[in-house]
């Protein structure tokens, strides 16, 4: 049987991917961080930060959403490792096929903070070139108006 902990994990996981952004957000604690733990420029940001980065994120991608497939889960002392798979389409018609490892820890039946692991490569080589090309084709409709 799930913990409530995982179960609010798996809830976050699917609107996050998928769902609202808002609900996604609204598991998240308000003083919750998120940790980026890359190579070079890792970086912590807060939940509003983090709206703002995802908002971004999702846009670049085909139908603005990102499957988010978790692959396994592992819980103890108020803090859960996921590991899962995040697959899209890009709006540069590239696949995007990111592995990913969120330590999530828990606090009061919301998640507290997050340190993401992930492919930074893949996310340099696929993503921020559609991040990119969003942001520009969005400053060019608000130019022509």
């Amino acid at each position: 049987m799930a913990s409530d902990n995982s179960s609010i994990v798996k809830a976050f996981l699917a609107e996050l991917g998928t769902g609202s952004l808002d609900r996604a957000l609204s598991y998240l604690a308000e003083d919750a961080t998120w940790a980026i733990v890359q190579v070079a420029r890792g970086v912590t940001i807060s939940k509003l930060q983090l709206k703002d980065r995802l908002t971004a994120m999702r846009a670049s991608f085909k139908n603005n959403t990102m499957q988010l497939k978790p692959i396994d889960i592992i819980e103890g002392n108020g803090a859960l490792a996921v590991e899962l798979d995040g697959l899209a389409e890009t709006n540069l018609d590239k696949m995007y096929t990111n592995k990913y490892c969120l330590i999530f820890k828990m606090a009061n039946e919301k998640i507290a903070s997050v340190r993401e692991y992930n492919d930074s490569v893949h996310v340099t080589e696929i993503l921020l070139p559609a991040m990119a090309h969003t942001m520009a084709q969005s400053a060019q409709k608000g130019t022509s108006r």
